[in-house]
């Protein structure tokens, strides 16, 4: 492990390193679920000020979007297909 954001108050970003790639996960502290988030993002964070807006880092461009995060009954989920880049 190489990172560990809050997401939310229930939530957190992991980043681990596979073979020098970086994956990231998210993982619901309410239920332990775990989030395998598709693409190529390299960290997950929210912003301390504004703890609303959660934010996606892209591992090659280390271009920062940030992430429309649902909160569901049975955990948290981030949608990447609504993504702002910033």
């Amino acid at each position: 492990m190489i990172n560990l954001d809050w997401l939310t108050d229930n939530g957190v970003a992991s980043t681990t390193v596979n073979n020098g790639i970086p994956e990231l996960v998210v993982v619901s502290l309410f239920d332990n679920k775990v989030q395998q988030l598709n693409g190529n993002w390299a960290y997950g964070l929210t912003d301390s000020q504004h703890p609303e807006h959660s934010y996606l880092i892209e591992q090659q461009t280390h271009a920062l979007y940030r992430a429309s995060l649902l909160i569901l009954d049975d955990g948290l989920i981030i949608n990447v297909n609504k993504l702002t880049k910033t």
